[in-house]
Formats: structure tokens, sequence, C-alpha cells
């Protein structure tokens, strides 16, 4: 009888154990209530190696129904060297960029040649929603910010 309790007593503690981890996941700090954030879809329009920028760039072009995000890493000493746009999120008029980078590994053979890794992505207006002028911020895949630029 006393086992039957004590794993009763058990089983309750791991379900609000689970529950209480489960709100802390949910309500991460740091967040607004309330906020309007989603995946934005996007679609990549070119991916280079030698891309036309010779310093690392963000460059937002604005269309009449789109933008044009082109991400550069700038010159590099050989390949091996990328640039990927892993999603894009907007959480009010705040569309992030989320940016992985990947460079060769030390023991790879690579070709010595000058590269300029870029990436251009499009995302529709239509994909924004409401949001009249935007902000674009570029974070890597740990979540620093790189850039930001818009209003």
């Amino acid at each position: 009888m006393k086992d039957i309790k004590n794993m009763y007593i058990i089983f309750w503690v791991l379900i609000i154990t689970i529950f209480i981890l489960g709100l802390f996941a949910f309500f991460q700090p740091g967040s607004e209530e309330g906020v309007d954030k989603r995946v934005v879809e996007f679609t990549v329009i070119e991916k280079e190696v030698h891309g036309e920028y010779k310093e690392p760039s963000y460059i937002v072009k604005e269309g009449e129904d789109f933008f044009d995000i082109t991400i550069s890493r700038g010159e590099k000493p050989t390949s091996g060297y990328g640039v990927e746009v892993t999603r894009v999120t907007r959480e009010g008029k705040n569309i992030t960029i989320w940016l992985r980078f990947s460079d060769p590994a030390p023991e790879e053979f690579v070709t010595q040649v000058i590269t300029h890794p870029q990436i251009t992505i499009r995302i529709k207006r239509d994909a924004l929603k409401e949001v009249t002028n935007p902000v674009f911020i570029f974070k890597n895949s740990e979540g620093k910010l790189l850039e930001k630029s818009g209003s």
C-alpha cells in the first residue's frame, strides 16, 4: 500500500514538473505578449560564389510588390565559404533574416581562388501583411545581431 502511495506521489510530481517546464518553454523571458510573430515565405533568387561585393554587405532593394535582399560575405581567400538563409520571421514591423555561414574545414582541400559568396532572396510584399515600413534585421544562427536596416 505504501509503494502505491509513493508511486502516486512520484507520478504527480513528474506531471507538475513537466507542466512547469512546458510553461517556461512557452513563455520565454523577453517575449512580448500579443506580438505577431510568424514565419515569412521567401524565394532564393540567386546564390553565387563570385558575387559583386568585396565587403560583407546586407542590401535591401524595394520593388513595387517585393523586397530583394542580398547578403554577401565579402571577399574570401579560397573556395568553401558559403551563406544560407535558414528562415525569415516577422514580429510586428521587424523582419528577421536568419543566416547560416559555412567555412571550409582546416583539413579540407579548397581551390586557391578569391571568392565573394552571396545569396539573394525575394520576399513578396503580400507575405508581410500590413507592415508598411519594415525593419530588416539580420542575425546568425546563434541569434547574434549582424545588421539592422530600415525605419
